[in-house]
């Protein structure tokens, strides 16, 4: 479903909200119905960028997360091949609203970098960002199954202490723990310990070693 070729923006509308591209629907098994929204991959970006960035952050910052976000598409092209398209809307990607969220600052950041990506050794790197780091990155290794020598632990020295994600807290109890344990065919009995055996460079918990009545 294409917008009429006079339309200036070239967008449609769906359920309420602009998007730029046209759409293309497919029935896939075990899908009702799929939209894919297809559109030039720097248009994607003028909607990305500002939900994954305020958009009245410094000029230069913005340039950075579209660069970022830029590569990062890049470098997922075929994810979802199977499913007829490469990136989802979501978290699960990058957050995507289309047309509606656009602004003169994103925008302008996305064309003042057209088509600059991050390499590493001449090939597009893998990369990631995130709303909090809690003062320090992960490697890569401790949170995926490989590792990336650009993809270390490292000290996050511009995240503010006051963001809401900077320190948390999950309370589980014990009957929690045994029934994931059961779940996973360890079954330890009643749950009498849990004790933090290993630990990232970054200090978080790598290994714990979890005590029950039966083992």
């Amino acid at each position: 479903i294409r917008p009429n070729s006079t339309n200036d923006p070239y967008i449609f509308n769906l359920n309420g909200k602009n998007y730029r591209g046209f759409l293309e629907i497919r029935r896939l098994e075990g899908s009702d119905m799929t939209l894919i929204n297809v559109l030039p991959l720097e248009e994607y970006l003028y909607g990305v960028v500002p939900c994954e960035m305020v958009w009245k952050s410094h000029p230069e910052a913005l340039k950075a997360q579209a660069v970022v976000a830029r590569t990062y598409a890049y470098g997922n092209m075929g994810k979802y091949a199977k499913l007829g398209f490469d990136v989802c809307n979501t978290v699960l990607s990058q957050v995507y609203k289309g047309y509606d969220v656009e602004k003169d600052t994103t925008n302008k950041a996305v064309d003042d970098t057209r088509d600059e990506m991050v390499y590493y050794n001449g090939a597009i790197a893998q990369v990631f960002y995130f709303s909090s780091s809690g003062g320090r990155t992960e490697a890569a290794k401790n949170v995926w199954s490989y590792d990336a020598p650009y993809l270390q632990s490292v000290e996050d020295k511009y995240e503010s202490g006051e963001s809401p994600n900077y320190n948390w807290e999950k309370l589980l109890d014990s009957t929690y723990i045994s029934d994931r344990m059961i779940s996973m065919g360890n079954n330890i009995g009643e749950i009498s310990g849990v004790k933090i055996s290993k630990k990232t460079d970054a200090g978080r918990a790598l290994e714990m070693i979890i005590t029950g009545t039966k083992g």
